[in-house]
């Protein structure tokens, strides 16, 4: 590869405020740095300022996807802006922003987004991720969407479909998103399955999760296993929209009951570890947590402190077993050989559960209730020991499958040659 500095912006990211969001994108970006020695690597954000302490080894460029009247009208420049190059016109003054300048000065974008390339979460959600990968389109710059649950569209299934066959390729982390995406037109050549991109993190130090939980006032009893347990808003209003038991009984009293009979029947304390903790208010799983804490009688700790990706993974390694509606929680834990039981909303959850052989412990939020939980939690119990070992013999070839995102952008990269100012494929 030549020595000369290969630009790489990575798009997607929504704030370091969320783990397993900031998850991907540090281990994305520490993984390009090391294999891709002349790469620097630019990481485009909508909250730089929340950012910037987390991320304060790459360069952090402003994202304004999520102003869409705004980005919209940046994304009418740069299609004037592309229009005029193609016939030899460089009318920089229509792409004035430093945003719009450093997509012009990248030899690559690789978009994170994670499970936002869907409708799930609305048209306009969508079409906020859309924007990154419009902008290097119009702008002429080579994309790849990396280690990603894709789908499903409605509306706006066409311009996904004429976005993603942009791409120069498209890593998916699960084999629904591969199916969806062959099923909606988009060509088989741009695709392969991968894995998150969060298998990669490497966990702190085990003494610094220990002086974690010191600091939180929380010392496990050495008789007595952790059981980790994340929840959120989101799974919270999925339960009470979709779920037929919503109407007697509230997914906080649900909850509080089935950890009060788990820490009776297993001999667990339980510890909630947050995985959203901003920038809202509304977004913060630790008061969802506090609220489950407040209605048990069983020994708990809600962790409250402002951890990384690393810190959290280590903690959660403390734990025998795992019970998370958070993905990237269960990912931490999947990835250190933790039994999980999962809570699913979407299409991500039980598609990145079966990449590791753990389809069984996947509960739908459509359909949870009580009896449904303490069977699960059953099984997980009676087989933790089996399940445990099953995830340590996936373990390498997981983390080898996320490895191949970071492969092909390595392989991509060594074959961009120059074109005037900037690099094509």
């Amino acid at each position: 590869m030549s020595s000369t500095m290969v630009r790489i912006l990575q798009t997607g990211t929504f704030n370091s405020m969320n783990k397993g969001d900031a998850a991907m994108q540090i281990s994305m970006a520490d993984a390009l740095a090391h294999d891709i020695p002349s790469a620097k690597v630019l990481i485009s954000t909508p909250f730089p300022d929340l950012d910037r302490d987390f991320y304060k080894d790459y360069e952090l460029v402003i994202c304004s996807r999520r102003r869409l009247i705004w980005a919209s009208f940046q994304l009418l420049r740069a299609m004037l802006w592309g229009l005029f190059d193609r016939v030899g016109l460089k009318l920089n003054w229509l792409v004035p922003e430093r945003e719009l300048q450093e997509y012009l000065k990248a030899d690559l974008v690789v978009d994170l987004s994670g499970d936002m390339l869907t409708e799930d979460y609305g048209p306009h959600v969508a079409y906020s991720h859309y924007l990154p990968l419009l902008l290097a389109i119009m702008l002429r710059r080579p994309f790849v969407a990396c280690a990603q649950s894709i789908g499903p569209f409605g509306l706006t299934k066409p311009l996904a479909r004429f976005i993603l066959n942009k791409a120069q390729f498209i890593t998916t982390r699960d084999q629904i998103s591969m199916d969806y995406l062959l099923g909606m037109g988009i060509r088989p050549e741009l695709l392969t399955k991968t894995a998150d991109m969060a298998f990669l993190l490497r966990p702190a130090p085990r003494d610094k999760a220990l002086a974690l939980l010191e600091k939180e006032g929380f010392t496990p009893d050495s008789q007595r296993p952790l059981m980790g347990m994340s929840l959120s808003r989101l799974v919270e209003s999925k339960y009470t929209r979709k779920n037929l038991n919503a109407a007697s009984q509230d997914m906080v009293d649900l909850f509080a009951s089935v950890l009060d009979e788990a820490s009776e029947k297993y001999g667990v304390d339980i510890v909630f570890i947050p995985h959203v903790t901003g920038p809202a208010a509304s977004k913060d799983d630790r008061r969802i947590h506090a609220e489950v804490q407040a209605s048990m009688h069983a020994r708990s700790h809600v962790i409250t402190g402002e951890y990384t990706p690393s810190e959290l993974k280590s903690v959660i390694g403390l734990c025998e077993t795992m019970f998370g509606a958070r993905m990237h929680a269960n990912i931490g834990a999947l990835s250190s050989g933790i039994p999980t039981l999962a809570i699913a909303y979407s299409h991500k959850t039980p598609g990145i559960m079966s990449v590791l052989g753990q389809s069984e412990l996947v509960l739908d939020i459509s359909t949870l209730n009580r009896q449904a939980v303490m069977e699960k939690l059953a099984y997980l119990h009676a087989q933790k020991d089996a399940i445990k070992q099953a995830l340590d013999e996936a373990r390498t070839r997981v983390e080898a499958a996320s490895q191949v995102s970071v492969d092909m952008i390595a392989k991509l990269v060594s074959g961009l040659s120059y074109s005037g100012n900037n690099r094509q494929p």
